[in-house]
């Protein structure tokens, strides 16, 4: 049902996006070059269970690249001459790839496995299989970890089963903001238009019923065979469930048809009327993220800066995503002036009982000179309230915030390395992996092509 549903979602990405691409505003010193990142170390968790890759951002990075390389190839050798055509091979290449190891689906799914991961819990990514079933398992899971999981780390069992949704939305924002403040104009927007469908249509289809279907295929092709099994089956209804049910211990969810092992999978029927409504809620609030200029060809704005009277150029655009204590809805506003590129994101925290402000300031690529090769500084910060324990029931919150600095030093013209720390609080980045305090570094290289 999935497969059906994606060609009908190309036939229509490659109709609207080929049209939105091709007639896009050009850019001023249009720039088909990439920058690549590859995090070779990411601490800790590249040693939290063994040797453990990827990490968040190590996968982020990798299906970035996965996709960026082709994308750009083709428009610096037919992008300008040949639009439509440079389009429609760009389009082809992210449906036919799709569920390809390193491509979005990979993705999603590795963000599953870091939450799993992040707990010292084994796990497979099926996308390596190549398989032409309609579902992609994670799988090679014991029964037993998930009860551990749920019962030790609530939040964190709701995080899991959002994981794969926020990986492809962190994908779509890293490409934007690469369009944006690098003059990459609209090449990598087919696989932007792709993520988000998909990820709209993911939530559609669990809150229409639809997934009931397949849960049921699952059952009939799984049978006995706990290891085959999921972590959870359909992410949304896997996550209303828990959301809604955090002192549930996992066992309660009943005996799976076949007789062995516990039922991991959440139909529409297990739901309540509240539950289900919610689900429902998230699947037209999901909707928000198409409010994107980006999205329909729409490069930037332009304006006059009132303290420097220089023009600037901004955009912005809106998302939702779901959270484990609830959802959140934000704006971004992405400004680029001289040297300066700046992104400012306002969030609200939304869970059962309260709504919490959330705010966060990027630079990105701010140009220094060290070591007599160019050097790029780059700093985030955000601050928040948001839930206690990350809890949809609670009536308390905690506030919290986190602080990360990146600098990248080249060493040739194309060639460098990057390092990058964070440190956080207790509480919920949607691009990051811990909930709860923790001080993160990773290393890496930076390579730019073309």
């Amino acid at each position: 049902m999935l497969h059906a549903r994606l060609i009908r979602l190309a036939i229509l990405i490659w109709i609207s996006v080929s049209c939105t691409v091709a007639s896009a505003e050009d850019q001023e010193n249009e720039d088909t070059a990439i920058n690549l990142i590859l995090p070779v170390f990411d601490y800790p968790f590249n040693q939290v269970h063994g040797v453990s890759y990827p990490s968040y951002q190590q996968s982020l990075n990798v299906t970035r690249a996965f996709y960026q390389i082709p994308h750009h190839s083709a428009a610096y050798y037919w992008g300008e001459d040949h639009p439509i055509l440079t389009t429609s091979g760009i389009v082809l290449f992210d449906v036919y790839f799709a569920f390809f190891p390193y491509s979005s689906a990979w993705l999603h799914e590795e963000w599953h496995r870091g939450v799993l991961t992040n707990r010292q819990i084994d796990s497979y990514n099926g996308i390596y299989d190549m398989s032409s079933e309609a579902t992609v398992p994670v799988k090679n899971i014991r029964d037993e970890e998930l009860v551990r999981l749920k019962a030790e780390h609530p939040a964190e069992m709701v995080q899991l089963h959002a994981a794969g949704l926020n990986a492809q939305a962190a994908l779509n924002f890293s490409m934007e903001k690469d369009a944006f403040f690098f003059n990459k104009s609209r090449w990598d927007l087919p696989n932007v238009w792709l993520n988000y469908l998909m990820n709209n249509f993911y939530l559609y289809t669990c809150s229409d019923g639809d997934g009931d279907l397949l849960t049921d295929e699952l059952y009939d092709r799984e049978d006995t065979d706990i290891s085959a099994r999921d972590f959870t089956g359909m992410d949304c209804n896997g996550w209303v469930y828990d959301l809604h049910r955090p002192n549930e211990a996992y066992n309660e969810r009943g005996s799976h048809p076949s007789g062995v092992g516990i039922d991991r999978y959440i139909k529409t029927t297990d739901l309540t009327n509240e539950e289900w409504d919610y689900l429902k809620l998230q699947t037209r609030l999901n909707l928000i993220n198409l409010i994107n200029p980006y999205l329909f060809g729409k490069m930037y704005f332009s304006a006059i800066n009132p303290l420097t009277q220089s023009l600037l150029r901004w955009t912005f655009s809106l998302k939702h995503q779901l959270a484990p204590f609830g959802y959140t809805l934000g704006a971004n506003i992405l400004v680029k002036q001289d040297i300066w590129n700046v992104v400012l994101t306002g969030l609200i925290y939304q869970s059962e009982n309260q709504t919490l402000p959330g705010i966060e300031a990027e630079l990105v690529h701010f140009p220094l000179k060290l070591l007599h090769q160019p050097s790029y500084f780059n700093a985030r910060i955000a601050m928040w309230l948001q839930p206690k324990n990350q809890l949809f029931a609670s009536d308390e919150w905690n506030p919290g915030g986190s602080l990360s600095l990146g600098l990248t030093q080249m060493f040739t013209e194309r060639l460098g390395v990057y390092a990058e720390t964070q440190i956080k609080t207790q509480g919920w980045i949607a691009d990051t992996l811990h909930l709860q305090n923790n001080l993160n570094a990773r290393v890496g290289i930076f390579a730019r092509m073309f």
